[in-house]
This record gives structure tokens, C-alpha cells and sequence, in this order.
């Protein structure tokens, strides 16, 4: 059935399922398309969540109008009649008495408190069922002649529904508020990723009795990874966010939600899924600054701009070459010196996700905290211990990245040979990796990667470059996580500071091995 007629064909289906079974069996209409619904739902069509927001809108329509029916017979008279003959206290009775009386016998034996009893006693608002229920009532004793039960047993009923709606209808916030049985504001944040990442935000974020925090993730290790460190972890598929919502007791209390996988694509579907359930600015996902996205045309609010992909950040986590730090913030205040990233502010017990760096001191207030994402500096130093050194032997420019693409396999299987090559020739043209003083820095990033490795490598016969007055003889071969531009320009920033100094240049060269480049860089 093609999406744009899906909701006329539901509609004609369950009036032609009405009539027909009406045809065949008198009053069994309404119970034949109760079992069409079921039947519907527990097939789980693609449009299901379509035909249920129409059914949404047709209910209320179709209440009110019905409402209007019913009202439209019932003259001002017959109630004036009811509460002469002292209808008001029979009103008075119903609410004031029978509803606690019947309230009270109904949850004998349950936990309830008494002041969730009193809130159920006051909240009882009637409706259409009531008011369709006894318009029929009423026209079945006009059809036998009795007028006058009729007319009372309306004037009743229609009096139990205003007053119940208005009264109580209008004061149930304040008498909860009053009993102190008030559900708080939805307040407690999704994240969907439970990486390292994810459980390390997870535990700078909650707070006990204030801010809660569910990992939500298809990962089964990573759930398990979590519930061991005391973090709670709902496995299931973000993707099924109105199955979630509505199934999952866990996630009743949902106010907000981040998309923090280390696809951008992925984050984008998610924040489109969840929306549906919470409101746009509720969404947020990680969507790096560089991304091609146009935030006009997001569903949601991007965040952690500035970050490299969190499986980067996670890994850098676990090696302790990053950390989170909290400030508080004071009038004139910048964040200390160094790769700092601020993620959330919170004030009192409300978060907000910065979404870039530059974006804090607009959100920002004196005594907010700031949760910052601190990466530690020395980039080429943890990118060399990862690496080695080596000595290549080549004649033109195409044999040493030959031989460099090789050497990439090294860091894990899953690189393309082909891929590199083709990554180092397109970044040899737009950018040329020669820094001078015979020193080349050729580098590329690789979605396989999580972290950055370096390389160097010396070319004992040296390799001349036209218009290059001295031939190379030493290489930085720089690989670096896909996403990751702030720690690889970082890198190559070190590269290129470390070779300015002449008699650093003189020690690279001469080094072995990478320890001996290590020291050099370090001392």
C-alpha cells in the first residue's frame, strides 16, 4: 500500500469491516475492528506508527464532535430541575465520598501510600463513555415512555462530568504538587554507545537522586562492560526508539538523548528516530565541524563538534591520554591552557551539551560547572611509541610510497594497500609533504584506525625531487584515525617544530632506532 494512501486505507478498512460484520451479526461491529487493531498491531506493518498518529488525531476529532451530539439534545431546564430537587449533594457525594470509599477498598493490599491514595481519590474525571452510555439509557426509557427518569439520569450524569472536569480535571497538578506525588520533569539523559567513551561521560555526568543516566547500545560486551562498572545499560537496537519508549520501563524518565557512535550517518537516523518520541531540541548527536551536514537540514542539535570520533577519544581514555575535568565558571574565566573541550554545563540539575568549543562562552553563567574533555599534549610522541623505525631503500617517489602503503598493513590487516596509495598521491597534490632539510612527512588518515601511528624511516641513498635542492633522506610517515584532524595537525605541528631545530634534525637522522627519535623529540 503506497505511504500516501496508508491512512484513507485504514480508515476504509475498519468501516468496512463495521458494516459488513453489522450485516452479518447485529452489535458485533465494534468487537470485529477491535480484532482488525489487534491483529494490525501485532503485525508490526512498516506504517504503523503513521496509521497510529492518524488514529490519534481522527480520536480526538471525533470525540469532541461527538460531544457536541450528545450535548445538543440536553436542555438548561433539566439540570436546573436536578439540583433543585438537591442534586448538588449527590454530586458532592460522588466525589467526596464514594471515589475515596472506592478507592480505598480497591487498593487494599497494595503498596500505594495514603498520599497517593488521597491523589487517585481526588483525580476521577469522567468522559464520553459515560456521557455516550447514558444518552443511550435515556433514549431507551423515552422509547418506553418514562420522560422523566430519562431526563434525570442525564442531568445526573452530564453534572458528574463537568464538575469532575473542571474541578478536578483543572486542580490535579496542585493537589499532586500539594500531596508531593508530582512526577519531576523528565530529566535522564540516553546515551546511545557504550564504548569506553560513552561509560566514562556516563560517570561524570550522573548524580544520585538528581541525574540519571542509561547507556543504550547493540554491543552486548559493552552493555555487560557497563553493568559491571555500576553503569546503567539497556541493550537494544536506538534505532527502534518508539518500541524503546514505550516498552522500556528503564526509559520512562527519558528527557534527552545523544547519538555518540562513531558513525555521523548513524547519528543523524538516530536523532531523526528519537525526535519522533521527544522534541527537536531534546536530540543531540556528535557531528564533527568538518562534517558536509547542513545544520538547516538536521533533525536534532549537533554536539562535540571539535571532537575526534568516539572511538578515538575512548582509546585515548583508556591510555590515559586524556581526562575529564570540572570547573566552575567565574565572570572573566577561560578555560586553562592546553586541549581542553568543554561537553556539558550543568546548572543545578539541569545539563546542557556545548556544541563546539567555541559556543561555551555564549551558554555559560557564573557558578555553572563545566565538563571538560582534556587531551593530553605530546601527539607525536604516543604517535612514534606506536610506530618504528626503519630504513627504505628507493629511487622515485612512487617506490617510497609503494613501500609506505606496505608498511601501513603493519598497523592492522584491514588497510587497504591500494587505498593508501591512492590517499598519498591525492594528498602529494594538493599538499606536498616535503618540509625541507631533506625531511618528508607524508600522511594520511584510516577509518581503521583508532588511534595515530608514526613512523620514521631513513633513506641511506637519499631521494631527489625535482625542484628540491636537497635530495630526502628522512621520513615521517604519519597514519591517523578517519575524524581525528585536530590530534593529526596537531602531530604534524610537532613534526614540524621538532625538525626546526638543526641539531635535533642531526639526531633524527642519525637515529637506530625509535627510541633513539624519541629521546631526541623529548630531550
Amino acid at each position: 500500500m503506497p505511504d500516501n494512501i496508508v491512512n484513507a486505507f485504514a480508515l476504509a478498512s475498519a468501516i468496512l469491516i463495521f458494516g459488513a460484520t453489522e450485516l452479518i451479526k447485529p452489535e458485533a461491529g465494534l468487537l470485529a475492528v477491535t480484532i482488525a487493531g489487534l491483529i494490525v498491531g501485532l503485525n508490526k506493518p512498516r506504517q504503523l506508527r503513521e496509521v497510529k498518529a492518524f488514529k490519534a488525531e481522527i480520536v480526538d476529532l471525533l470525540i469532541g464532535l461527538l460531544f457536541l451530539l450528545l450535548v445538543a439534545r440536553l436542555e438548561l431546564q433539566q439540570f436546573a430541575d436536578f439540583f433543585t430537587d438537591g442534586g448538588g449533594w449527590v454530586l458532592c457525594s460522588v466525589i467526596l465520598l464514594i471515589r475515596p470509599i472506592s478507592i480505598t477498598l480497591s487498593s487494599w493490599g497494595t503498596t500505594l501510600n495514603i498520599r497517593e491514595k488521597a491523589l487517585l481519590s481526588w483525580v476521577a474525571p469522567r468522559g464520553v463513555v459515560a456521557a455516550s452510555m447514558a444518552s443511550l439509557f435515556a433514549l431507551s426509557l423515552q422509547a418506553k415512555g418514562e420522560t422523566e427518569d430519562a431526563a434525570l439520569m442525564e442531568s445526573f450524569v452530564y453534572s458528574i462530568i463537568c464538575a469532575t472536569v473542571l474541578i478536578q480535571g483543572l486542580s490535579a497538578g496542585l493537589v499532586a504538587k500539594i500531596l508531593r506525588v508530582q512526577r519531576p520533569a523528565p530529566n535522564d539523559w540516553v546515551i546511545i554507545g557504550a564504548h569506553h567513551f560513552g561509560r566514562e561521560l556516563a560517570r561524570q555526568l550522573i548524580r544520585e537522586n538528581e541525574q540519571d543516566v542509561i547507556l543504550l547500545d547493540t554491543n552486548a560486551r559493552n552493555i555487560t562492560l557497563a553493568r559491571k562498572e555500576g553503569i546503567p545499560a539497556l541493550h537494544g537496537d536506538g534505532m527502534e526508539a518508539e518500541k524503546l519508549y514505550e516498552q522500556e520501563q528503564a526509559l520512562f524518565g527519558t528527557g534527552y538523548v545523544l547519538a555518540l557512535t562513531d558513525n555521523v550517518e548513524l547519528n543523524q537516523l538516530l536523532m531523526q528516530r528519537w525526535a519522533h518520541e521527544l522534541d527537536n531540541e531534546k536530540v543531540f548527536g556528535w557531528i564533527p565541524t568538518d562534517s558536509p551536514t547542513n545544520e538547516d537540514h538536521l533533525t536534532g542539535l549537533s554536539v562535540f563538534g571539535d571532537l575526534s570520533r568516539p572511538a578515538v577519544i575512548g582509546s585515548e581514555l583508556l591510555q590515559d591520554e586524556s581526562s575529564f575535568e570540572s570547573v566552575v565558571w567565574e565572570d572573566g574565566m577561560t578555560l586553562p591552557s592546553g586541549d581542553w573541550h568543554p561537553l556539558f554545563i550543568r546548572r543545578g540539575k539541569q545539563l546542557k551539551a556545548v556544541p563546539q568549543d567555541t559556543a561555551l562562552k555564549e551558554m555559560v553563567k557564573p557558578d555553572d560547572e563545566v565538563i571538560c574533555l582534556r587531551r593530553a599534549e605530546g601527539f607525536l610522541l604516543r604517535a612514534l611509541q606506536r610506530g618504528d623505525h626503519l630504513s627504505i631503500e628507493c629511487e622515485t617517489i612512487e617506490e617510497l610510497y609503494e613501500k609506505l602503503a606496505h608498511l601501513a598493513t603493519e598497523a592492522t590487516e584491514e588497510i587497504s594497500v591500494e587505498k593508501i596509495l591512492e590517499d598519498l598521491s591525492t594528498q602529494g597534490q594538493l599538499f606536498p609533504a616535503f618540509l625541507g632539510h631533506g625531511i618528508a612527512i607524508p600522511h594520511v588518515y584510516c577509518a581503521e584506525l583508532n588511534h595515530r601511528i608514526c613512523y620514521v624511516a631513513r633513506l641511506p641513498n637519499g631521494l631527489e625531487i625535482p625542484g628540491h635542492l636537497e635530495a630526502i633522506d628522512s621520513v615521517f610517515f604519519l597514519l591517523s584515525p578517519s575524524g581525528d584532524s585536530e590530534g593529526h595537525l596537531s602531530t604534524l605541528a610537532e613534526i614540524a617544530k621538532s625538525c626546526r631545530s638543526k641539531r635535533r634534525r642531526m639526531q633524527i637522522k642519525a637515529a637506530q632506532r625509535i627510541e633513539d627519535v624519541i629521546t631526541a623529540i623529548d630531550n
